[in-house]
């Protein structure tokens, strides 16, 4: 699985905004794997509300070193830091798990050992609030009548604190429904990030819709309405979804952003589909996409997508693509999806395309 794929030598912020035809490979399901690394050991996480990011209150800095190199092994471009379930405290969560001088330090070591040992650009992931509350709530969408101020705090908050660590970028990810998704445009529009790109990735419950029910084009309409010239949000795109729901998620985004702009990047990485059963704690047999070939397959068929979607407007160049994975994709999943990459740009330059 060892790869010696390295990313461009520009910034990532420049490689947004570069016209060409490459796409960069982020990373899989980095907690999933971890999760499947305790396990090995008869291990869980420490606190289920901080999952995978429990790791770093737990010193086990090793792992996580680890889990990064696997995922650039496989042929990652980007690595995600292990910070999306880092918080300081919600009003709906009264007991904090750690005082906030203990969950800066644990942030930025986050994103600090995802820049460690490696010659990839990592991400600072931001989960949404939803995902602190560790209810399930990301998935819902309700966060049962939380203000917009304590919206903005929070992610304020954590944003700052990347930053301090100076990331490649800043994933705002598995944004569930309309409100945060417009509190954390308008941050980014009085925030001066210096250098790092920005994306904001929404959480779906089908294929035209967030998972408030909310209907994709109004969430892209309300994007552009705070952000009309691309400048503070650089890509838009989706994870944590269905991989079935990809390819018309994909075309709704492109389309939109051909007729209405502006001209961003996309990004997505699916789940696996699989279920989780409650009862029994573990993940159901026989659902989902597991194969790593046949995830990469459907991941090529989105890219499709998005070039056949482009060009019915007659526009040029494509977009830039961020494709990778999310819950239970392996490093076996990335290793797939760096050969159907490799290949398909080798076929183009054969094409002299």
């Amino acid at each position: 699985m060892c790869s010696t794929h390295s990313p461009p030598s520009s910034s990532l912020l420049d490689w947004f905004t570069t016209s060409h035809p490459s796409i960069l490979l982020l990373d899989g399901g980095v907690s999933t794997y971890l999760e499947h690394v305790l396990a090995q050991r008869n291990q869980v996480f420490s606190h289920r509300e901080l999952w995978s990011s429990s790791l770093l209150l737990d010193g086990l800095d090793d792992d996580i070193v680890d889990c990064h190199k696997v995922f650039a092994a496989a042929g990652a471009d980007i690595l995600s830091s292990v910070t999306y379930q880092c918080h300081y405290g919600t009003d709906s969560i009264k007991k904090k798990i750690v005082d906030d001088d203990t969950m800066t330090s644990m942030i930025q070591k986050g994103v600090a050992l995802a820049k460690a040992h490696t010659n990839r650009y990592v991400a600072a992931s931001l989960g949404c609030y939803g995902a602190a509350l560790a209810d399930g709530s990301e998935y819902r969408g309700d966060y049962n009548g939380i203000t917009r101020q304590r919206l903005h705090d929070f992610h304020q908050r954590k944003m700052k604190t990347v930053l301090l660590e100076q990331p490649d970028a800043v994933a705002f990810e598995t944004i569930p429904n309309l409100e945060e998704v417009t509190v954390v445009a308008e941050l980014l529009q009085t925030t001066s990030l210096s250098g790092v790109a920005v994306w904001i990735s929404l959480a779906c419950c089908n294929d035209y819709q967030l998972n408030d029910g909310t209907e994709l084009d109004k969430a892209l309409d309300e994007l552009q309405r705070i952000d009309p010239n691309g400048t503070a949000i650089h890509a838009i795109g989706f994870n944590c979804c269905h991989g079935q729901y990809m390819s018309s998620l994909l075309r709704i985004l492109t389309r939109h952003m051909a007729t209405k702009g502006p001209k961003r990047g996309i990004v997505f990485y699916p789940n696996s589909g699989e279920e989780w059963d409650a009862t029994t704690a573990s993940w159901k047999e026989a659902t989902g996409c597991t194969v790593p070939n046949e995830f990469a397959h459907e991941m090529l068929h989105g890219i499709k997508v998005v070039e056949q979607t482009w060009r019915q407007h007659s526009l040029h160049p494509m977009p830039a693509l961020i494709i990778g994975g999310c819950c239970r994709t392996s490093p076996s999943t990335i290793a797939a999806l760096r050969a159907m990459i490799d290949t398909r740009e080798a076929g183009r330059q054969g094409n002299g395309g």
